[in-house]
């Protein structure tokens, strides 16, 4: 029985070459994942090309948007992604509640874009017990990053004062 979940080896090494040589040819190129997570990190070059995309288009520059940074009209990355802090006057629970927004993306204006582009850029991934030795990979500098919940990069921004931690 065929195992289910993430192919580990090229399975059709013809149809891998013709994409390598389909993106060549169209001069695609995919963000990396430290790129996502941490989009200052883009080229200024690359920035601008993607400022002038519609960010609606099905274009392959959209690829650099797929992450939590986007502004209202996602043309340039913010600093912090956009949320709202829901105050425990509000919600009756001692700490603040971050609700990250999820309609910045572009083109389908959903979160699960970010699924969608892990997909297409698999096999580069280490699978751990469970999310506390995943995550303490993470922190300790082992994994260059972590499926971890959305709200972790807010929490040490605001509990630690630490923005180096950044979704993607």
């Amino acid at each position: 029985m065929r195992r289910l979940g993430l192919e580990r080896e090229v399975v059709d090494q013809g149809v891998y070459e013709s994409s390598v040589k389909r993106f060549r040819e169209a001069g695609i190129v995919m963000p990396t994942f430290a790129q996502l997570a941490d989009p200052c990190s883009i080229e200024l070059d690359t920035l601008s090309r993607v400022a002038e995309v519609d960010p609606d288009a099905p274009h392959p520059l959209n690829l650099f948007r797929a992450h939590w940074y986007n502004d209202g009209g996602e043309k340039m990355p913010v600093p912090l992604p956009m949320h709202v802090v829901l105050p425990p006057e509000l919600t009756g629970v001692a700490s603040p509640i971050l609700v990250l927004l999820g309609d910045r993306f572009p083109m389908i204006h959903s979160h699960k874009l970010i699924a969608a582009y892990g997909c297409l850029a698999p096999r580069i991934v280490t699978v751990t017990p469970g999310w506390t030795e995943a995550y303490g990979l993470f922190l300790e500098g082992e994994a260059d990053m972590a499926l971890s919940y959305t709200t972790s990069p807010a929490y040490h921004l605001i509990a630690e004062d630490d923005a180096s931690k950044s979704a993607a």
